[in-house]
């Protein structure tokens, strides 16, 4: 394992046990390895590396740098940051419809659906659905995912789903006239120095990355291919999945973010669309929703009970989360592959709620003497 620790202007006390946490975790075979990073003010408290990136049919250590499929870390790193991006530039608008964008998108009656609805998944659009199974390359796809049905009224209610957003990343492209891949390289990655983040890992990426599922039907472990089946079908490039980065990139783009939209003197949003990007959108139903951000009270992310009353969090699939406390100026990154070699590991759920309970108690409530 590896374990450094840096001095913010006042260090809190405890931050071994957090570590220790996940340590532990792998020693109990809850996950095959983690990386974690946590960030106050701008100052780098911890960065932890523990067990393995792969297990089988060969075994590699974890290291700071390793590289994670980071599933559905991409809706919010990517594509909801892609769509401000562009709402900032005059060429998009939240309330315009889909299918002014995506004409394909209109059968079933989803005429009324805006971006602003497909972003905070409440557009009516189904969470299962049979695409994956059903699709054989990247067109058809697309074709069945934007004309799928509406399974309930837009607006009436908050339905996490991936359709949405793979939507979404469809829009992008033609706004933007640009892949979405090459967008978010040139508007997000480069200007905000996330050298190790990106789409479709190269060779020598391929070689840090943490191994994924064991899986027959894609030839065995899967090593720097996404993991994310609709993903992997639209040949490793979609909106809801297909991203792979590090903990050290995540935590300069939620510093980006917790900074009102620029890093290093480089700016990715305005202040105002950093903002949106965190700000309930739904308060008419009793799940809070930030753009593609779950913020509290929130159902199916697993806030912690410590959780500061404006923290965003988003997970991945495959054991991946970054957590945002606008009032702490708080970021914690964990990656974990928690689906290797099996993706019905489910002990790394209750970890990640554990790991960032821990931590708000030993940040926001230093007087519990955690040590």
């Amino acid at each position: 394992m590896t374990r450094r620790y840096r001095e913010p202007p006042t260090s809190p006390p405890g931050l071994d046990a957090a570590a220790g946490l996940l340590d532990e975790a792998v020693e109990q075979g809850d996950i095959p390895g983690a990386v974690a990073r946590v960030e106050l003010g701008g100052h780098t408290l911890l960065e932890h590396a523990t067990g393995h990136a792969q297990t089988v049919p060969t075994a590699r250590p974890a290291t700071i740098d390793t590289i994670y499929d980071l599933a559905s870390l991409t809706k919010v790193v990517v594509t909801a940051t892609a769509i401000m991006i562009l709402v900032d530039r005059d060429r998009l608008e939240l309330d315009r419809p889909v299918i002014d964008v995506l004409p394909e998108f209109a059968p079933h009656g989803k005429d009324d659906v805006t971006v602003l609805h497909l972003l905070t998944h409440t557009s009516g659009l189904p969470a299962r659905n049979r695409v994956s199974r059903t699709a054989t390359d990247r067109a058809t796809t697309v074709r069945l995912a934007l004309g799928i049905f509406h399974s309930y009224l837009t607006g009436d209610r908050e339905l996490y789903t991936d359709l949405g957003f793979l939507a979404l990343g469809e829009i992008v492209a033609r706004v933007a006239g640009v892949p979405l891949d090459e967008f978010a390289r040139s508007e997000i990655f480069q200007p905000l120095g996330m050298t190790d983040t990106g789409y479709l890992p190269n060779t020598d990426r391929r070689a840090r990355c943490a191994a994924t599922e064991d899986n027959a039907d894609r030839g065995g472990v899967i090593v720097g291919a996404v993991h994310d089946e609709k993903a992997h079908l639209m040949e490793g490039v979609a909106g809801h999945a297909g991203l792979f980065g590090t903990a050290a990139d995540l935590a300069r783009f939620g510093r980006m973010l917790l900074a009102g939209g620029s890093l290093d003197g480089n700016r990715t949003l305005s202040p105002e669309s950093a903002a949106t990007l965190l700000r309930n959108h739904t308060p008419h139903l009793r799940t809070a929703r930030g753009l593609a951000w779950a913020l509290r009270p929130s159902s199916g992310f697993q806030f912690d009970q410590l959780a500061g009353p404006r923290a965003a969090v988003h997970t991945g699939f495959t054991g991946t989360s970054i957590y945002l406390d606008p009032d702490e100026d708080l970021v914690i990154v964990l990656l974990t592959n928690r689906v290797h070699p099996r993706r019905d590991n489910t002990a790394y759920f209750g970890l990640r709620t554990r790991f960032h309970n821990l931590l708000n108690a030993i940040i926001r409530f230093p007087s519990a003497g955690y040590s």
